[in-house]
């Protein structure tokens, strides 16, 4: 089979014709070719061409509606200058006469052609202009960062697709296609993404579509030539039909070392091979396209004379073949010539078919068990025959699993079938990270060391030198236990109330189980935490009330306590005026009135000093109560026990002596005797 070569050279045939409209929609490259890395630029490539009517237009008015994206405008600049200057010397490079244009102050000539580009980022090389042969303007949108594309390119759900232009008013115009109809460079609708660059819609005057697909050219009629798409074998003084193809041309002219030709300059003609051809020889057939500007091209067919021919076509199976049980054929191609007009084959199984198509019949499918097939030619010069054979081996598991038993939380072991060999090519990620390969040499188990609890390895292995045994893949996890986080007893507590200006009772938690650090979140100014092995330590002088969060840094899950500090505010300490007074005087021998204090705000007792013998003090609850009988006047002092700083009062109790009475003798006596009756003196 001859490859043919095809040149993508284009040509812009001149039309000189006007028509009623002000401009017409004639052809969007849809599918153009990018650069085909990760960060596809189509939406740089695109275009589509336009023909001016009768009178010129002003490109201030122009406006696109695109089918997909928004319209941004136009530029021209150095920038565009400059890709017009490189397309300008690849057409004459490529043998063209033709040059691309940029309009002068925005003004488009009437009946001018003009191509639109979807930005001035676009390579130059990925979609060719090729052999250009009349002047064509060119239009920049001023797109530097959309890089999707503009267009719908080919799917196999139906969607149409409308792309408006305008030159302001009513000067207008609307084209729709189906994307579905798209064609690939084969001609027809489907097939890769690569063979779907370069699907082109043309379209008539009233808006019909044309889908076809000239490869990564820009949407200009393309200059092509093309003899034949596949060898032709024919006997010694045969005459055969040639159909030759061409686009953009203005002559055409067959050519071969021997034998005649009907009429050299027509695309169809016939060709008769000379009766002095050898059999099995072969003769070159070539066609040459010619262009306005006098530049040609050329495409060959080939002729294989005589006898029939079979080949086998190695590129894509032998016809001896040893396979897996299930396993498909590596499809095995024949092609048939020299006049053979079919094949005829005898012998293959369920599950295998043979499909031909033009002189070419592959075998493909999957056999069930051996089998031997003959294939021979059928017409032409001669028979010719050819045999084949497909073994179908059983098959064999390396049975690869993870060996938990024989695993820690940092190592995995993995275990699997000997298969009767003892190298075996291996594979593995940790935590998907690069790939680690090797050999290794039996024993039948393998060991990935150095992990780190809760890491995952992905494990493949092949076994070498032997065949029916697939390649397996299992994916293992070390055992990870979950961190843990605890209170150091008798550190301190996570929820404390303090006095204001005080350090907090220092608090620690450890952390374990896989947790390598732990982190503290919502402590205060003069608070810090600090790490000493796993243990961390909370400390320092807290101005006010705060909570926290502790966390576990690293191992399997995380760890959390919270805390609280609260800043408590003084005690206070108050006289009970009920229960008698702090300041009294009493009698000698009197008890004092009991003297009652409550106390509070975080206080928890209360301390009297100064307490002569006979007077004491006593608590219930918060209330202290001073009483008893003194012997002396006393002052004392009462103050308050924990909380947050100190409260103190002064009392006093003060003794009173006892009066004396004196009796006056002139008034009497005070020791009398009387009568009876009578009034003492």
């Amino acid at each position: 089979m001859v490859l043919k070569k095809f040149a993508f050279l284009l040509l812009l045939l001149v039309s000189n014709y006007s028509f009623s409209q002000c401009f017409q929609i004639e052809s969007i490259l849809v599918d153009a070719c990018d650069s085909g890395s990760s960060s596809a630029d189509e939406g740089f490539n695109e275009m589509f061409r336009i023909k001016i009517g009768a009178t010129a237009l002003n490109t201030s008015n122009l406006n696109v509606n695109w089918p997909s994206n928004t319209w941004q405008g136009l530029i021209q600049n150095a920038t565009t200058n400059t890709k017009v200057a490189q397309l300008n010397a690849d057409i004459i490079a490529a043998g063209g006469c033709g040059t691309i244009l940029e309009p002068t102050g925005g003004v488009l000539p009437a009946n001018a052609t003009v191509i639109i580009v979807s930005s001035q980022n676009f390579n130059i090389t990925l979609n060719s202009f090729g052999a250009l042969t009349s002047n064509t303007y060119i239009l920049f949108q001023d797109n530097t960062s959309v890089t999707t594309g503009h267009f719908g390119n080919y799917n196999a759900t139906p969607g149409t697709r409308t792309l408006t232009v305008s030159f302001g008013g009513s000067c207008s115009d609307t084209v729709t296609y189906q994307r579905a109809s798209l064609v690939n460079i084969f001609g027809v609708s489907g097939g890769t993404t690569a063979e779907n660059n370069g699907a082109t819609v043309n379209f008539s005057p009233s808006g019909t579509p044309n889908y076809v697909n000239n490869g990564c050219t820009a949407p200009i009629p393309p200059f092509t030539v093309e003899a034949g798409t596949t060898p032709v074998s024919a006997c010694a003084g045969q005459t055969i039909n040639l159909l030759g193809t061409a686009q953009g041309q203005t002559s055409v002219s067959w050519s071969a070392p021997s034998g005649t030709f009907s009429n050299s300059n027509n695309l169809n003609t016939s060709y008769t091979i000379p009766t002095t051809a050898i059999s099995g020889s072969t003769i070159t057939l070539t066609l040459t396209a010619t262009n306005i500007c006098g530049f040609s091209i050329t495409d060959n067919i080939t002729i294989n004379i005589s006898g029939s021919t079979l080949n086998l076509t190695s590129a894509t199976g032998t016809d001896i073949q040893s396979i897996c049980t299930g396993n498909a054929i590596t499809p095995i191609e024949y092609t048939f010539g020299g006049g053979a007009t079919s094949i005829n084959i005898t012998g293959l199984p369920v599950g295998i078919t043979a499909i031909t198509s033009g002189n070419i019949v592959t075998i493909s499918g999957t056999p069930t068990s051996n089998f031997n097939y003959i294939i021979n030619t059928i017409g032409g010069c001669g028979t010719v025959n050819h045999s084949g054979s497909v073994t179908v081996n059983p098959n064999t598991s390396l049975n690869l699993y993870c060996d938990i038993a024989n695993s820690t939380s940092t190592s995995l072991a993995f275990d699997f079938s000997n298969v009767g060999q003892t190298s075996f090519s291996y594979s593995y990620t940790i935590d998907g990270g690069s790939p680690i390969t090797g050999t290794h040499i039996s024993p039948s188990n393998f060991t990935v060391s150095g992990l780190t609890p809760g890491q995952s390895v992905v494990f493949t292995l092949s076994a070498n030198g032997v065949s029916c045994v697939a390649t397996q893949t299992v994916s293992c996890t070390t055992s990870c236990p979950t961190a843990t986080l605890i209170t150091t007893s008798g550190i301190g507590t996570d929820n404390q109330t303090i006095c204001a200006g005080n350090a907090i009772i220092p608090i620690q938690y450890t952390f374990g189980n896989g947790a390598t650090s732990a982190t503290v979140t919502g402590l205060p100014a003069g608070v810090t935490s600090s790490i000493s092995g796993n243990v961390i330590t909370i400390s320092g002088n807290p101005s006010s009330t705060f909570s926290y969060t502790i966390s576990t840094v690293g191992g399997c899950g995380t760890a959390t306590l919270n805390g609280n500090v609260t800043i408590s505010t003084n005690s206070s300490l108050n006289l009970t005026s009920a229960a008698g007074t702090d300041n009294q005087t009493i009698c000698t021998g009197n008890a004092i009135i009991p003297i009652q204090y409550t106390f509070g705000n975080g206080a928890t007792s209360a301390t009297v000093t100064g307490l002569p013998t006979g007077v004491t003090s006593s608590i219930s609850g918060n209330v202290i109560t001073i009483s008893g009988n003194p012997s002396s006047t006393f002052s004392y002092t009462i103050s308050t026990v924990g909380g947050c700083g100190t409260a103190t009062l002064n009392g006093n109790v003060t003794i009173s002596t006892n009066s004396s009475l004196t009796l006056t003798s002139a008034a009497g006596t005070d020791n009398q005797t009387i009568c009876a009756g009578n009034a003492i003196i």
